[in-house]
């Protein structure tokens, strides 16, 4: 009966694909087998107790059994009871425990045969946790190659952001996610894309600032950029008052790198109440693999960034080029049709530059441009547009004027602030310009005229 039991339950390894009716089998073959009264198979999934048992009138004795097994060594001393570990090469699952009747005295043969149904349970949660394994893999796959599309098409730093925080929760076990960009200039991380915190604590932890200066573990992080777990067992006490102020029981943090070089972090993060991360190797894998496609993609974002400012700006002076001053001009002038407002535009030439560069140099005169742009800029409203159009020209757009003499009176200004002498590797410069104003919509309605 105990070696067609067996058969049986070897059978039941390939016959079913249901792991839980493959368990609650074993625990009942292992109660025929060996004669027992009562038997459990008591496993841990995250911070859950799973129980499959045979022959307990009240579910309540099966959990007082598995909790006094997994309790410690006091089930030692019980005779009645044969426990064995429910273990494979792969992970210790939990344990097998058949209970039999007062008086028994188990033999050798009743603890091998609980240890190899103990060896059948494994076997059937080793081949469950791999087939979940190998749906999460091809659904992790979907889900990477579906973020690699839609960062193609993401612009800028945020929106790269934005987009891998969303997918970090679908990729691992975290109910929230971050994405933190490294700003060496300022030397902090700030929060650029955050995923799963309720609308109370979102705003509060996009406007997070890591400082080098608060913790040690940015330094580290920048030094030696490798994965880490946090905790609320931490070392660094700035961390876990983070951790606790934004409700998260535990992280990990995985760094964004290209060129050798941190660029931020992906951190995947378990809230109070969450079930537990895994700390296994698959888990980073997959947050190193978002990371990678981060990478990729904020490198490509600050390219586009930078092919941008270089077709839009003065590379010189950081103004806005003659390409840019024509659309903004081109953008008041809709607005104002639409308004029946005016619009002031201003081009301003400095006179006889080409003596500064030809006496002084070109340095100087570059460093004159520099200093005219910068008190044109400094004389006019934030809505208004200061542009260098050319070598010693300039463009001023005024979106919105009530009348012609507005414009005289800001011309006026920005001649009064030329006429004051510029310092130049030790040189005083004085300079003029001159200049000409045109009103829509009486001078014109397009951007040319």
């Amino acid at each position: 009966r105990q070696a067609d039991a067996l058969r049986a339950s070897a059978a039941d390894l390939v016959s079913s694909n249901d792991v839980h009716e493959v368990l609650d089998r074993i625990a009942s073959r292992t109660r025929e087998s060996v004669g027992a009264v009562r038997v459990v198979v008591t496993l841990r999934s995250g911070g859950d107790r799973i129980l499959h048992h045979a022959g307990f009138e009240e579910p309540n004795e099966a959990i007082e059994l598995a909790e006094r097994v997994a309790g410690g060594t006091s089930w030692a001393s019980d005779p009645t009871l044969v426990v064995a570990d429910v273990t494979s090469s792969r992970r210790h699952h939990g344990y097998l425990v058949a209970q039999l009747d007062e008086g028994m005295d188990p033999g050798a043969d009743e603890r091998r045969l609980v240890a190899t149904y103990a060896g059948y349970a494994a076997a059937a949660l080793d081949g469950a946790a791999a087939s979940e394994e190998i749906d999460q893999q091809r659904e992790t796959a979907a889900i990477l190659l579906g973020l690699a599309r839609s960062l193609v098409n993401s612009a800028s730093e945020e929106e790269v952001a934005a987009r891998i925080a969303e997918a970090v929760p679908s990729v691992v076990e975290a109910d929230r996610a971050l994405v933190m960009l490294w700003n060496p200039d300022e030397e902090v991380f700030r929060v650029a894309g955050a995923a799963g915190y309720p609308p109370p604590l979102d705003e509060g932890i996009r406007a997070l600032v890591v400082r080098r200066s608060d913790t040690p573990e940015a330094t580290l992080m920048l030094m030696h950029p490798e994965p880490r777990f946090y905790d609320l067992v931490s070392s660094d006490p700035w961390v876990r008052d983070v951790m606790r102020s934004f409700g998260t029981r535990e992280c990990a943090v995985v760094p964004i790198v290209a060129r050798e070089s941190v660029l931020g972090v992906v951190i995947a993060l378990a809230s109070e109440g969450a079930p537990e991360m895994r700390r296994e190797p698959h888990v980073i894998d997959r947050l190193a693999g978002l990371a990678d496609q981060a990478a990729t993609s904020l490198e490509n974002a600050r390219l586009l960034d930078e092919m941008r400012r270089r077709a839009f700006v003065d590379e010189l002076t950081g103004l806005p080029n003659n390409m840019l001053f024509r659309d903004r001009v081109g953008q008041a002038l809709a607005r104002s049709e639409r308004r029946h407002g005016r619009v002031g535009v201003l081009i301003l030439d400095l006179d006889h530059f080409k003596k500064v560069n030809d006496s002084l140099g070109p340095e100087v005169g570059n460093e004159l441009l520099l200093q005219v742009a910068s008190r044109l800029q400094g004389t006019v409203r934030a809505e208004d547009t200061v542009a260098r159009l050319g070598a010693d020209e300039f463009g001023i757009l005024l979106p919105e004027i009530r009348q012609t003499a507005d414009a005289i009176v800001v011309a006026e200004k920005l001649l009064g602030v030329l006429r004051q002498p510029f310092t130049l590797a030790e040189h005083t410069v004085f300079v003029t310009a001159s200049m000409g104003i045109a009103i829509h919509p009486e001078h014109g309605t397009a951007v040319e005229t």
